[in-house]
């Protein structure tokens, strides 16, 4: 009896479910997307959603993308065809880390409607037309609120809690902007998914190989000595991110690295993902999530923080530092070391150094005083010491 009204909604009365009739109900033979939104609301409580009301490949359609998912666009950059790459650097302008990491690279923001040829002809190559490329690059973005509407979307953004004025940024966007995908409720998931949302779009999941000790990828190129990065480089880390040659080698000394990413600007992130940072990294490597407030830290933050001494108190303060942080790097027990990592500390950035290691003399001058420098003496004293045992032998 509770799910008669859902039956009835999409065409069943009791002779059609008992199989008195040949064929069901009309509308159960149509399309997921000529249902009212009503009827669909009703056929989610009947445990159904696109894919299983159309009988589609769920490993292509999950649980009710409008068009199929374009898997190649899910791999990771190094697994991307060698031809394919390069055409994508060249006519898209991706790079390794606007491809890695979901939804940062700027050709995303524009719609098939915008695009040049030649950059047609390589979303055509990726396995893109202009519907799955508007859908599942992006999410209609590029749209109108009007051409929302004409197009059937609004009804999806509605369902995430978006209106006409906070797609127009007069308002605040909406509460789901702010979750994660396990956050959002049933009816939310069924909206984004229309929307050709996944977990890993709707999370901006990073897609490159993480071998290290910290939660995302080592930002390469930031950890790149001054004198190293190309003139455009550093022209974008002293014009716009404000670093000079001291303050970029000295990591920590400065001044942009007591903003989180938020507090960027809209000119300054651009160039902030030139030099291979996004808010993940930028807010983890530069900040240490210094200018996040304590009580929106995740759980591993937080155990991390509170393992360094820190709490709510002395963390909203920017003077003072736990005892901890006085000790060097070498100094650090297991724990230490490892909370130190979730924060994105290493040997270079960790204050208890006093900046007696850093990006010029790393790797330089004595190699004693870095994590990587101990590595390679202890492989040659331990070859050395084979060699000498085998000798002794002989």
């Amino acid at each position: 009896l509770e799910l008669t009204p859902y039956l009835q909604s999409l065409g069943w009365d009791m002779r059609s479910w008992n199989a008195q009739y040949s064929d069901p109900p009309m509308v159960r033979r149509g399309k997921w997307r000529d249902l009212t939104v009503d009827q669909q609301r009703d056929a989610t409580q009947l445990c159904h959603y696109k894919s299983s009301y159309e009988r589609l490949d769920v490993s292509s359609f999950g649980p009710g993308y409008a068009i199929a998912k374009p898997s190649d666009r899910f791999v990771p950059w190094e697994d991307v065809d060698d031809t394919l790459r390069v055409q994508l650097q060249q006519s898209m302008g991706y790079t390794e880390l606007t491809w890695n990491v979901l939804r940062l690279a700027p050709v995303e923001q524009k719609g098939w409607f915008e695009f040049m040829y030649y950059e047609k002809d390589t979303a055509t190559a990726l396995g893109l037309d202009d519907a799955s490329w508007d859908c599942w690059m992006n999410h209609y973005d590029s749209y109108g609120w009007s051409d929302l509407v004409r197009k059937g979307h609004d009804a999806h953004y509605a369902g995430l809690g978006w209106s006409e004025e906070a797609w127009d940024g007069a308002v605040d966007p909406p509460a789901s902007e702010g979750k994660s995908w396990e956050d959002l409720t049933e009816v939310e998931l069924m909206h984004a998914a229309a929307l050709c949302y996944a977990q890993e779009n709707w999370d901006r999941v990073d897609m490159t190989r993480n071998d290290g000790p910290f939660p995302f990828s080592k930002p390469v190129l930031r950890y790149t000595v001054w004198d190293a990065l190309s003139d455009e480089q550093q022209l974008s880390a002293a014009n716009v991110l404000l670093y000079e040659e001291g303050t970029w080698n000295d990591v920590g000394r400065a001044d942009i690295e007591k903003r989180s990413w938020d507090d960027l600007t809209e000119y300054q992130k651009p160039y902030a993902v030139q030099l291979g940072l996004y808010q993940r990294t930028w807010d983890c490597f530069q900040n240490h999530y210094r200018a996040t407030k304590w009580g929106e830290l995740s759980e591993d933050v937080l155990n991390a923080a509170i393992t360094l001494g820190w709490d709510t108190d002395s963390w909203s303060r920017w003077s003072g530092e736990p005892a901890v942080y006085d000790k060097k790097w070498d100094q650090l027990d297991r724990n230490e070391r490892s909370a130190a990592y979730d924060l994105c500390h290493f040997d270079v950035t960790w204050p208890g150094n006093d900046f007696s290691i850093n990006l010029a003399n790393q790797y330089g001058n004595d190699p004693l005083e870095n994590d990587a420098g101990r590595l390679v003496l202890r492989s040659i004293l331990q070859v050395i010491l084979a060699i000498g045992v085998a000798g002794f032998f002989v």
